[in-house]
Order: structure tokens, then C-alpha cells, then sequence
């Protein structure tokens, strides 16, 4: 049995486990939020599968095997204002020294805050360092409206930290702006500490924004990407 609460509660149902002793689950979230899913074994006593007079009886009892307090826990979080895609950035000698993966997506919680991974990967010769980011300060919408995939903004712009491959930290902001396709463009800033903190730029929509912390030094410049795709879902 796979038990949700949450936003999609009702997407509940159990499955069978394959002769590994493994069961897969799938469902599709109807409406936004954060839901929590655990899974136990609805033992059966007599042989008798499912939905009987003893213990399977498809809700959770407390001699049951994996209950919801053990790490047998996973969160599912469903968004209507994110970004999905990948991008790869090139040198004089196509060498691939950059590349840029939304791990799945970066969105927006109805809850609040930014959920989500933003990973960007580093080439230098032999060395390559991985940066995940996954602690964000703002999120937002802004532009023009997009067609592919129809959306009301067409360009998205976010700060964070992230840890790297090799123990270093980095805060960053990251700009996308998603046009036709081999169009997309981004930038990248390092984030230095100001004080007082600079004041945030009048553009709306803004969405999970926190006004404060601090800012690049000088304005990214959108970089068109060689290679990949970036697709903005926003209806705000």
C-alpha cells in the first residue's frame, strides 16, 4: 500500500511486488502542493488478498511492517509556476565547459518558498566540478508571454547556494529568458555581500522574493546557450 496525505490524498492505491520483492507506485498529482507518501505491507493473514475481514484492509494498522514514522517516507511536491531544461555552453573549440540541468525542476510551493535543484557543471580539462543547488532565496517571473510552452512570462530569474563536488560554497543568480528554440539564453553572477543591501528591481510578477541579501556587482549579460533547451511553465 502507498499511502499519500497531502494535496493529492486521493491518489492512494497499492501494488504488487514483482519477484525482486519490489513494488512500483506512480500517480499523477491533480493539485498543487506538498504531499507525503509512505508505503507499507497490508499484511494478509489468512491468504486471502485485499480488502477482507482481517488485517489487509487497505488503511495502516500498527503491527504492520514500515510504518510512516521509519525513513520508508518520501515528499512530492507539485508546482504551477517552475522551470524545466538543460543547457550546455561552449568555447572557441566546441568543447563543451558549461552545462546547466534543472534537477527535475526549480518551482514555486503553494505553501511558499522555492522547492526544487538547479545543478551547473564545470569542464576545465580534467577537472570538473559539480555545483547543486537546492537553497533558494527568491524565485520569479517576468517578460514576455511564451508560446512553447504557453506560459505568461518568458523569463525567470533565481538566487541560491549551492555545495560543489570539490567542498567549495557558491551564491549565485541565475538569469533564463526561454525564446524560440536555439534562442534561449542565460547568465550567471557570483553574489557579494552589500551593506546596506541594494534595493530589488520593480518587476512583476515576483514570486517567493525576499528583498534582502546580497546582490551582483554588475548586471549578467544573457549568454545564448550552444546546446539544450530551457522551458518556463508560469500563469501568473
Amino acid at each position: 500500500m502507498f499511502n499519500i496525505r497531502g494535496a493529492n490524498s486521493e491518489a492512494s492505491d497499492c501494488a504488487y511486488t514483482d519477484a525482486t520483492g519490489r513494488a512500483t507506485f506512480t500517480y499523477s498529482g491533480t493539485y498543487a502542493g506538498i504531499d507525503t507518501i509512505f508505503a507499507y505491507i497490508d499484511v494478509d493473514n489468512d491468504g486471502n488478498w485485499f480488502y477482507d475481514d482481517l488485517n489487509e484492509n487497505g488503511v495502516y494498522d500498527t503491527d504492520e511492517p514500515c510504518e510512516p514514522r521509519t525513513a520508508n517516507v518520501a515528499v512530492k511536491s507539485w508546482v504551477e509556476n517552475y522551470i524545466t531544461g538543460a543547457g550546455i555552453m561552449k568555447n572557441e573549440n566546441d568543447e563543451v565547459i558549461w552545462k546547466f540541468n534543472f534537477r527535475p525542476k526549480l518551482g514555486v510551493s503553494p505553501e511558499g518558498g522555492v522547492v526544487g535543484q538547479f545543478q551547473i557543471i564545470k569542464y576545465d580539462g580534467a577537472d570538473v566540478v559539480t555545483y547543486n543547488m537546492n537553497q533558494f532565496e527568491m524565485l520569479g517571473f517576468y517578460g514576455g508571454e511564451t508560446t512553447s510552452s504557453e506560459a505568461s512570462n518568458n523569463t525567470t530569474r533565481f538566487r541560491g547556494t549551492g555545495i560543489g563536488s570539490d567542498g567549495s560554497n557558491v551564491h549565485l543568480l541565475v538569469i533564463i529568458e526561454d525564446a524560440d528554440v536555439g534562442k534561449d539564453k542565460i547568465a550567471i553572477a557570483e553574489l557579494v555581500a552589500t551593506f546596506p543591501p541594494p534595493i530589488p528591481p520593480d518587476v512583476e510578477p515576483w514570486i517567493g522574493y525576499i528583498p534582502t541579501g546580497p546582490s551582483p556587482q554588475d548586471p549578467p549579460e544573457l549568454v545564448l546557450i550552444d546546446g539544450g533547451n530551457f522551458q518556463i511553465h508560469n500563469m501568473r
